[in-house]
């Protein structure tokens, strides 16, 4: 009869430690079970949370830092409003750079986005094959790149001469081989302030109180006024007002001296000045001229009483007077 041969294993019962076998040669090996031999391991899984997170700012990395191999890329703001005043001159930027190994020709375009997208867009400048254009209506003369040679990266232009008719949507478009890029500037040209006017609003001597007028034309709103006096570091009197809606200063003390009126618009300022006296100085002023126009008044009516009673008193003579009776004949013989 042949041996058999099986093996004895300790319980399955702890999977931690090594599951150790023990073989009994008999007459038959009977088959054993691997799950009673060997220990039961944790399989953790391929794509965890963690690695999902690594992998994702990877790729968000390399698309950052990637650099087409041809093309082109404005460095400027994609979108900016720009204001500038009437007959000033503003310069639209558009920087961009290009790829090293980048290939073709450089076409660079500045034109005017209509509102209506069924219209044509105005063309302002052009640069093709290094070569510049810059004589487009209503633009010639007064257009022109700022760079000698805007293939080099800068292709912003320059509008001098400025009318209102210029506020529009100025778009740049820089083109190489089947890339574009652009960018779009909100131009607005408005009227600077016109030299304003300031002058005295009212005044009283007892109690002192001054209110101060500035006024402007010709300015495009919003239009704010501010006040300063002179050699005071740009500050106000304790208690003054000045209301930057309507341009008034109240002075409620005696206060002289030189105050200045600015009037903010959105392109521009413009000041003016006044020279004010004091309530005291003015007072003394009314005072002297009624003194002197009391002095001046006496002597005059003096004067012009004394011609009247010396013109009342005039002897005649032998004068026939009118209405008088003839001189008797028997006094004439004596």
């Amino acid at each position: 009869m042949a041996a058999l041969h099986f093996s004895v294993c300790s319980p399955p019962g702890n999977f931690e430690k090594t599951t150790s076998c023990h073989s009994t040669s008999l007459r038959a090996r009977m088959p054993i079970p691997r799950t009673y031999c060997f220990r039961k391991r944790h399989q953790r899984p391929l794509i965890t949370g963690q690695r999902l997170c690594y992998f994702w700012i990877i790729v968000a990395v390399l698309l950052l830092t990637s650099q087409p191999s041809y093309g082109v890329r404005i460095l400027s703001n994609s979108s900016t409003t720009k204001y500038a005043a009437v007959g000033d001159s503003v310069t639209l930027s558009c920087h961009f750079g290009l790829a090293p190994e980048g290939l073709g020709h450089l076409d660079i375009e500045w034109s005017i986005k209509p509102l209506n997208i069924s219209e044509e867009e105005t063309t302002v400048a052009m640069c093709v094959d290094n070569r510049t254009y810059e004589d487009y209506y209503p633009f010639k003369d007064r257009a022109k790149f700022v760079s000698p040679d805007p293939a080099s990266g800068d292709a912003s232009i320059v509008i001098k001469e400025l009318r209102p008719t210029d506020s529009a949507v100025y778009q740049c478009k820089v083109r190489k081989l089947n890339r574009l890029s652009s960018i779009r500037i909100n131009l607005t040209v408005k009227a600077r302030p016109a030299k304003p006017k300031c002058y005295v609003k009212s005044k009283s001597l007892e109690p002192c109180e001054v209110v101060l007028g500035c006024t402007t034309t010709e300015a495009s709103t919003p239009i704010l006024y501010s006040w300063v006096k002179e050699n005071t570091e740009n500050l106000l009197p304790v208690g003054a007002f000045a209301d930057s809606h309507n341009g008034d200063l109240l002075l409620n003390q005696d206060i002289q001296g030189t105050f200045v009126c600015t009037v903010h618009g959105s392109v521009g300022v413009e000041t003016c000045a006044i020279e004010l006296e004091s309530c005291n100085t003015e007072a003394n002023t009314v005072t002297l001229l009624a003194v002197l126009a009391m002095f001046l008044t006496f002597p005059t009516v003096a004067i012009v009483v004394a011609c009247c009673y010396k013109r009342n008193d005039t002897h005649f003579g032998n004068e026939i007077l009118e209405d008088c009776s003839p001189p008797n004949k028997r006094l004439l013989m004596e």
